[in-house]
């Protein structure tokens, strides 16, 4: 069953830059109109976010309002409980029994959400995407508190009354949201079958699409960009420079552009990433060239309707020649051709990467200090990401192997 509520994209033209801002509004399918409250929250609380981060909270909001409007089905008199907080200030929006079976709610695919019906096995999603749609909604209702409830030249008294109720609407939610056990580390691929790719990676393709798949996981492999960062590659992000040794240097430039003016794919690739430069082999520079000036260039002019893109990778064949390739494509070209019995993905591919540089800069004597600022110019995690101590894990349990290890014989030595 389709929700009621479906997210709608409006493209705006900028009088001043001359360029296209996408706008994402909510529309109740059965009238045909603007659900104003999450369609502003989006306007003005999400506007910087990524295209797709938007999208996902929009999501999450129609399931909050398929909930709703399910109750009134069942009870003309109900009243949902955002219009119960704008029309009440100071009476908490959820009772008991409804924050419990909003709770409930949330946990159900959207095509198979308990309106009465006996549910199937396997119909639920994980606890993370359970706890992410309650987040937003959560955050949804404190942002209408603090724009409707004693909003203007409000007294102490009603000040204190929002900020209570506020803390309250946190505290129900926060008792609703599970804790999960965090997601292991994705383990990395073993020497053997690093080898065994490098194989395959390095025969000659036969069609372009071939060609463009077998970049885009010598890429992956050899520098251990995010898919996000590999699906927005443009193709000037290609350097060659000179190095301070005075030969050539091949570099890829990654960078951070939420909400581009230039994405044409319905979904924005999400780059939660830090801008930065990312050294690469000079074979693989040339091959990437290679493909720009004649693989990817054949299928931009020789579309339908052509139309210049600035991303490296684009689509060969299909309704979609030319335009650049989407997440779907990328995961799939991955599982794709597997010359071994894991599943591989761009996240595997990336802990591999590191993985090895981590070894390979032990095995060249290089200290944790020197291993971890390798691994974060080259990673570019956020301020406090736990990730680095992850791949310099192993360099200290061998390290403290070696000492008890040297202690342990000096000890038996004495005896």
């Amino acid at each position: 069953m389709a929700f009621r509520a479906k997210i709608v994209q409006l493209n705006e033209k900028c009088c001043k830059s001359k360029s296209t801002i996408r706008r994402l509004i909510l529309v109740d399918r059965e009238t045909n109109k603007i659900i104003d409250l999450p369609t502003v929250y989006i306007a003005r609380q999400k506007s910087s976010a990524a295209f797709n981060t938007q999208c996902a909270i929009l999501r999450d909001l129609s399931f909050y309002y398929e909930f709703c409007w399910s109750n009134k089905a069942k009870n003309k008199n109900w009243v949902p409980p955002h219009d119960r907080l704008r029309s009440s200030p100071v009476t908490e929006p959820f009772t008991a029994g409804e924050i419990d079976n909003l709770e409930r709610w949330c946990m159900y695919k959207s095509n198979n959400l308990p309106r009465g019906k006996k549910q199937k096995k396997g119909s639920t999603i994980s606890i993370g995407s359970s706890n992410a749609r309650l987040s937003n909604i959560k955050n949804f209702f404190i942002w209408l508190i603090r724009e409707f409830v004693f909003s203007n030249n409000a007294c102490l008294e009603q000040v204190q009354q929002r900020e209570s109720l506020k803390k309250e609407v946190e505290r129900i939610f926060k008792d609703k949201i599970k804790t999960s056990r965090s997601a292991p580390v994705s383990k990395s691929l073993c020497r053997s079958e690093i080898i065994q790719i490098q194989k395959q990676l390095n025969m000659k393709t036969s069609s372009p699409c071939q060609t463009r798949d077998t970049l885009i996981k010598r890429l992956s492999f050899s520098t251990g960009l995010r898919p996000g960062e590999l699906l927005k590659l443009k193709t000037t992000d290609l350097i060659s420079d000179l190095s301070l040794n005075g030969s050539m240097m091949f570099i890829i430039k990654v960078s951070k552009i939420n909400n581009d003016s230039s994405e044409t794919r319905t979904v924005e690739p999400h780059v939660k990433t830090i801008s930065g430069y990312v050294a690469i082999g000079k074979n693989l520079y040339y091959s990437i060239l290679s493909y720009i000036e004649n693989e990817r260039r054949h299928s931009i002019e020789n579309c339908s309707l052509p139309k210049e893109t600035p991303y490296i990778f684009v689509n060969h064949k299909g309704d979609h020649v030319g335009k650049p390739i989407s997440q779907r494509n990328l995961n799939r070209l991955f599982r794709s051709n597997n010359c071994i019995s894991k599943v591989i993905t761009p996240v595997v591919a990336r802990h591999t990467h590191f993985t090895e540089l981590a070894e390979k800069a032990d095995a060249a004597g290089k200290t944790i200090e020197n291993i971890q600022q390798i691994l974060e110019q080259r990673g570019r995690w956020v301020t406090g990401s736990s990730m680095i101590a992850k791949y310099t894990y192993r360099k200290i349990m061998k390290d403290t192997f070696d000492l008890v290890q040297s202690r342990d014989t000096e000890l038996d030595n004495h005896e």
